[in-house]
């Protein structure tokens, strides 16, 4: 039998202020792209395969975790300074 998948799927990182009925940004700043990216990244370091974004996530942050994880084009660039993961 193989093991589970890990899957990450987190919101931006802002709560939902229940009381307001809107959406407050939180203290760590992970609503910002270049944060959002870099939990990504400790999550597939946990062993995820997948990474996405649910609530108030925006290309931004997809496009921040596909460089952070996979690097540009060059497959060189690393925004965080973290080493890139050899996916092959």
């Amino acid at each position: 039998r193989e093991p589970p998948v890990l899957l990450c799927y987190p919101n931006s990182g802002e709560a939902w202020d229940g009381e307001r009925r809107c959406w407050a940004e939180d203290a760590a700043g992970t609503a910002d792209p270049v944060p959002f990216a870099h939990i990504a990244w400790e999550c597939v370091v946990a062993g995820a395969r997948a990474v996405g974004g649910c609530c108030r996530t925006r290309p931004q942050h997809i496009a921040a975790v596909r460089t952070c994880v996979l690097g540009d084009e060059s497959g060189t660039f690393d925004p965080l300074g973290i080493p890139l993961l050899n996916m092959d």
